[in-house]
């Protein structure tokens, strides 16, 4: 694991409050192509609803069979299936107690059913890999086309179980299929879960998004990673530390505390922070320590606890001519961070039935990063710059998708872009894949 920070000035004004801003590039070591793994275990919560029915559900199946022959003797496969009820088909257990052939049959038995109970599959999910869990703890996938028109329906109760099942070791990540679904709900399950939310907007990109949530399983490389955020001023680091980022925040003691969750191999997670330093207060010049950038994790697969420490320092200075900007990196980072704030306003404004306001609102966050990066452009490394670039093309997709899809459609992009981007997590396979 490897840990840097960047401020974006680091001298400043003596009798002059000011606000920093701090890039937290956290990431996880490289798994080599032979090196041993521990096993994962992975449980599928798939819908059979009958909208399920057709090619829809037959791309469901064929991505099930795919999966199933990823995995090592030693991971473990469980499949629940949902309508009206659930039912287990596949039990937890490891690939050395399944037989293959047999796995494929149960799979290609699977037909469609009644409503769609999300909470009676997810709930009989959660049981399933709980009772069998691995050290290296598991990850609930859930697969489905629908509103939860039965059970359950509240997204934050949704949250609240995903939440709960992160502290048994649980991930939850959601893949949803087609304009139906209710992109709310299993953003509120990924999130609260410590997973990725995906959308297939047609029926066989659930194939490849399932490959894909499997492969970075399979490469996990650390889990129970915690970001905290201890003050060296004096005061506790909620009262002048605003963190630009969404998940598990908290503060404990005079910590503030960021989850991260699992890593995968080479996986690498930016996050930004205003610090407001109070030096109005004092008349004395010199170093100033800010804050302690601590990294706890569990490295797999020794299952060992590591620590790495960097200290965030500024220097005060008398002389106001000596307040310069240091690095421009920092500032674009900070601009994707609030892009992702004005991605989810629009998301409202859509759901606001103003579709105009929600364009225009991603045309603007377009614009201005847009001329910001060719501002900075010499001052940016390759991994900025390509995220940059990135970004400005995903917000042209959102922006043409608004206005020609229905708001129920280009919803449903905008979500899946804004949970991998507002995490920092992955590749876009959404628009790779879709």
């Amino acid at each position: 694991m490897k840990l840097s920070t960047l401020a974006d000035v680091n001298v400043i004004a003596v009798g002059v409050d000011q606000t920093i801003s701090i890039m937290l590039d956290v990431t996880a070591a490289h798994q080599l192509q032979d090196e041993a793994r521990m096993p994962q275990s992975i449980q599928v919560v798939l819908d059979r609803s009958g909208s399920m029915g057709g090619q829809r559900l037959e791309s469901a199946r064929h991505a099930l069979t795919e999966l199933v022959g990823r995995l090592d003797s030693q991971d473990r496969f469980g499949l629940v299936v949902f309508d009206t009820n659930a039912d287990v088909v596949i039990p937890n257990l490891p690939m050395s107690q399944h037989n293959v052939g047999h796995l494929h049959d149960l799979i290609s038995q699977i037909v469609p059913g009644g409503s769609t109970d999300i909470s009676a599959g997810y709930l009989l999910g959660l049981s399933e890999i709980k009772r069998t869990l691995p050290q290296s703890g598991g990850t609930l996938v859930l697969m489905s086309d629908g509103q939860a028109n039965a059970g359950v329906q509240d997204p934050a109760a949704f949250g609240g179980l995903a939440a709960t099942a992160v502290e048994s070791r649980v991930t939850s990540t959601t893949i949803g299929i087609g304009a139906g679904y209710n992109e709310v709900l299993l953003e509120a399950i990924a999130t609260s879960g410590d997973g990725n939310h995906c959308y297939a907007e047609h029926d066989d990109s659930a194939i490849a998004l399932l490959a894909a949530q499997v492969d970075g399983l399979l490469t996990k490389m650390a889990m129970n990673t915690l970001v905290r955020l201890q003050s060296l001023t004096g005061q506790p680091a909620g009262e002048f530390v605003n963190v630009l980022a969404r998940g598990a925040i908290w503060p404990e003691g005079n910590d503030l505390v960021i989850r991260l969750g699992d890593l995968y191999s080479d996986e690498s997670r930016r996050i930004i922070v205003d610090a407001a330093i109070p030096v109005g207060r004092t008349s004395h010049t010199g170093t100033l320590n800010v804050l302690d950038i601590v990294v706890e994790y569990v490295a797999l697969p020794a299952l060992d606890a590591h620590t790495i420490t960097s200290t965030v320092t500024v220097d005060i200075s008398d002389n106001a001519h000596d307040v310069v900007v240091i690095n421009e990196q920092v500032r674009i980072e900070r601009l994707l961070a609030l892009t992702q704030n004005a991605k989810r306003s629009a998301m409202d404004k859509l759901y606001a039935d103003d579709v105009d306001a929600a364009v225009a609102e991603m045309e603007i966050s377009r614009t201005l990063l847009q001329e910001t990066a060719e501002s900075l452009d010499s001052q940016l490394d390759d991994k900025t710059r390509s995220r940059v670039s990135e970004e400005i093309a995903d917000l042209a997709e959102i922006e043409t998708r608004m206005r020609n899809q229905t708001a129920e459609q280009s919803a449903k992009y905008a979500m899946g872009d804004w949970n991998r981007k507002s995490r920092g997590r992955g590749k876009d396979l959404n628009r790779e894949i879709n």
